[in-house]
C-alpha cells in the first residue's frame, strides 16, 4: 500500500487542546493488530537490553530484543546512559529474541566516559530535531546509504533548546533538558481515550503544523502518544502565545503535501524497508514492512 492510498482513508476528527498544542486525531475506523512491544515498554520489562560496541562508537549501539515478541523501537528516541546519551535516528522494527546494531547520534555533547550499558528512555525528542535527523539521514541514504545523521547540527539543536527553555547541563544533554522540564511536559499529556481509534495526528502550536504522526495499529499509536507529546511539549514550550489552530483547509493541504512526495526506499535497519521523502517544506519517513506502512513520521524541514 502507498503513502497516498494509507493517508486518503483517514479522516479529520475534532481538535482536542491541551495547553497551546492542537492536536487533531486522525482515524479510518480500521487498520490493522500487531502484537510488539514498543522500546520504552521492553524498557521497563527487561527483555531488552541496549549497550555500546566492544569498541565504543558514537553513531552506532546494540540492541537486544530478548522479548517474545518482535520489538518497534521509534527515530528520535532518547536512550541515557552509557558513553554519552543517544537519539535513534530512524525507526525499526526487530523481531524476537534477535539483536542488531542500531543507528543513533550523540544528544550529549561534553561527555564521553561511562559504563557499557545504557540504562533507560525517558522522552522522545521534540520534532525540530527529529526534522534536523530526518533530513540528514535522507542526505546520508543519498550519498551511501548510511543512516548516518548531521551530528554537529544536532548538537546544535539541543543546545539551542536548552538555552532557550534555560536548562542548565553541564554536559550539553537532552536527557537533563527532558528530566528537569518533565512536570512541565506532562502537563500536555491527553487521556488514552481521547485518542481511542485513532491511527495518527497532526500537532500544531497555534497556527503552526509541528508534526504529523501515523501508525497502522491504532493500539500502538496510543501506547506511542505520551512520549511524542513530550516531544511536542517541549517545542510548544517556546511558542508561548496560543493563537488560532490552522484551518481544516490547511490541515488538508498539509496531508495533500506529504501525499504528493514519492519515497526513497532503502533496507531497514533490521526488517522491512524504510521509506524516504523530501521536498523543500517538508521531510518525512516511513517504516513498511509486508507491504503495510507500519509507522510515519512528517516534519516542516528546518532550513
Amino acid at each position: 500500500m502507498t503513502l497516498s492510498e494509507s493517508l486518503a482513508k483517514l479522516k479529520i476528527d475534532d481538535p482536542l487542546f491541551v495547553r497551546n498544542l492542537t492536536v487533531y486525531p486522525l482515524s479510518n475506523g480500521g487498520g490493522i493488530k500487531i502484537n510488539l512491544a514498543t522500546f520504552s515498554e521492553a524498557m521497563d520489562a527487561g527483555t531488552v537490553s541496549v549497550s555500546e560496541l566492544e569498541v565504543p562508537a558514537v553513531e552506532e549501539i546494540i540492541l537486544d530484543n530478548q522479548g517474545s515478541e518482535p520489538l518497534f523501537l521509534l527515530d528520535g528516541e532518547e536512550i541515557f546512559g552509557a558513553q554519552q546519551t543517544r537519539v535513534t535516528t530512524t525507526a525499526a522494527l526487530i523481531d524476537a529474541r534477535t539483536s542488531v546494531p542500531v543507528p543513533v547520534a550523540c544528544i550529549e555533547e561534553g561527555r564521553w566516559g561511562g559504563s557499557s550499558s545504557f540504562e533507560g528512555s525517558f522522552s522522545s525528542t521534540h520534532p525540530r530535531l527529529r526534522s534536523i535527523i530526518c533530513r540528514g539521514v535522507n542526505e546520508s541514504l543519498r550519498s551511501d546509504k548510511s543512516f548516518r545523521a548531521p551530528q554537529r547540527l544536532i548538537w546544535n539543536e539541543v543546545t539551542r533548546k536548552l538555552t532557550s527553555l534555560e536548562v542548565s547541563s553541564a554536559t550539553s544533554s537532552f536527557h537533563d533538558l527532558a528530566t528537569t522540564l518533565a512536570d512541565e511536559t506532562a502537563r500536555y499529556a491527553l487521556d488514552a481515550e481521547e485518542l481511542a481509534g485513532a491511527q495518527g495526528m497532526i500537532v500544531a502550536a497555534g497556527k503552526e503544523i509541528l508534526g504529523f504522526e501515523y501508525a497502522a495499529d491504532s493500539d500502538l499509536f496510543k501506547r506511542l502518544t505520551p512520549r511524542l507529546l513530550r516531544g511536542y511539549a517541549l517545542d510548544a514550550m517556546e511558542r508561548r502565545s496560543v493563537g488560532s489552530p490552522p484551518a481544516r483547509r490547511e490541515l488538508n493541504r498539509f496531508l495533500d503535501r506529504i501525499s504528493s512526495l514519492e519515497p526513497s526506499t532503502y533496507p531497514g535497519v533490521s526488517k522491512g524497508e524504510d521509506w524516504r521523502f523530501e521536498d523543500r517544506r517538508l521531510v518525512g519517513r516511513a517504516l513498511v514492512d509486508k507491504d503495510n506502512i507500519l509507522q510515519a513520521s512528517f516534519f516542516p524541514a528546518v532550513n
